[in-house]
């Protein structure tokens, strides 16, 4: 029996016109971060390579096409029609593997669902062709002012294909890239991954093709030679997936992209700060390669030997180097706003005391670069009254070794 009294009635839910702009956020409003989205999506997946026609002026369509593993109808409907979709709890947390890439499976990117918005960014609709298990169907998705959806999402048409994949075609009516520009986004994010083809009207988005990129030969004796590469991708990402240090042997990664130190001492940066969702290394390490007994049989991780600790101890050494080198001018700031919080303190210390000071909030920020700014003035601030307990303590030996004359 209903406990609703018999007057009630239900209202039901509406939409504000800005709902989906505010629920996409980004996604939809930058087109670096719709890109990004969207062919993660094909990374997530499974793809192995992903074609995008890019148009030179407004109007003209671009199309994206992946080979990942495509959709059923019903999971196509039930996922893109549903809002915050929870892709961790339904799909797992790994991307799917169609193509059957050998090795270790792909992290996933995407958790909510909200990238496949990102052809908004470009056009008002945008068709979508998915095929699996030789069905294939079409669909159209637009965005609409009705209170009664965000958008809407109809499928068109059925028919046969083979194969598996996804297609996206929209008309780029705003938000227009150059192709140089779209060529270093992708690359800048993707390309630390040589599994993942991604090509761009037909250009093959390449590493060492890359504008920012900085690359540096290491000797490790007596090993061999190794090859780290720098990105600077100019813009943060949303997340470090795919950041941080990404090792290759034979042209295949080995274990995930991370800001782990490798000499167990913590992150070489935080992963909430800009610097971790800009910046990426490569490591080219093909002197590991000799009987794979450096690799693990599953492409994990490595094994501990005497040439991955000499080529692990060297790579950490050129990514410290090369981590304080970008934060040289970001540490002097720091360090000038740190001595500032403590001049109180830094008036009653001597010069070699204040020396000291300098020079302790200097080892802090190269020996702990995730340190927040907060905590750096604090730790100044101890280390300073430190110095001014010591200077008092010394004043009193002094003052107790002093004889009257006599």
């Amino acid at each position: 029996m209903s406990n609703k009294p018999e007057t009630a009635f239900e209202l039901p839910f509406s939409f504000g016109e800005g709902f989906l702009q505010d629920h996409a956020g980004h996604i939809i409003s930058d087109p670096r971060i719709a890109l990004i989205e969207l062919i993660a999506n094909a990374y997530d997946a499974g793809a192995t390579k992903v074609e995008l026609h890019w148009p030179e002026e407004a109007g003209q369509p671009f199309v994206l096409t992946d080979n990942g593993t495509g959709m059923s109808r019903p999971e196509f409907e039930r996922r893109w029609k549903t809002l915050c979709y929870n892709r961790l709890h339904e799909q797992g947390l790994h991307a799917e593997n169609p193509n059957r890439i050998p090795g270790k499976n792909r992290v996933a990117f995407g958790y909510s669902g909200k990238g496949r918005h990102g052809a908004f960014c470009f056009a008002d609709f945008y068709l979508v062709e998915t095929w699996k298990d030789g069905v294939s169907i079409h669909a159209r998705v637009e965005m609409t002012k009705d209170h009664n959806a965000p958008f809407y999402c109809n499928i068109e048409s059925e028919g046969k294909k083979n194969g598996h994949g996804t297609e996206i075609r929209a008309g780029v009516q705003r938000n227009l890239l150059t192709e140089s520009e779209v060529k270093e986004l992708i690359g800048s994010k993707f390309a630390v991954d040589p599994a993942f083809t991604i090509l761009v009207n037909n250009d093959s988005v390449q590493l060492l093709n890359l504008k920012h990129l900085v690359t540096t030969p290491i000797q490790v004796e007596p090993f061999g030679e190794i090859v780290v590469h720098r990105i600077d991708s100019e813009v943060q990402d949303r997340t470090t997936q795919l950041r941080g240090i990404t090792w290759w042997v034979q042209r295949r990664v080995v274990g995930n992209s991370s800001w782990e130190g490798l000499d167990g001492e913590g992150a070489y940066l935080d992963g909430r700060t800009t610097l971790a969702k800009r910046f990426s290394f490569v490591v080219e390490a093909d002197i590991l390669k000799e009987g794979m007994t450096d690799v693990k049989p599953d492409w994990s991780g490595f094994h501990a030997s005497k040439r991955f600790n000499a080529v692990r101890d060297a790579v950490h050494k050129h990514v410290v180097t090369s981590l304080n080198e970008i934060q040289a001018s970001s540490r002097k700031e720091r360090k000038t706003a740190a001595l500032t919080e403590t001049k109180g303190i830094l008036r009653e210390l001597s010069t070699i005391s204040k020396n000291a000071v300098g020079t302790f909030i200097d080892q802090v920020q190269e020996k702990c670069p995730t340190l927040s700014e907060r905590d750096l003035f604090r730790t100044a601030e101890i280390f300073g009254k430190m110095e001014q307990a010591r200077s008092g303590y010394d004043l009193l030996k002094q003052l107790r070794n002093v004889h009257p004359k006599t």
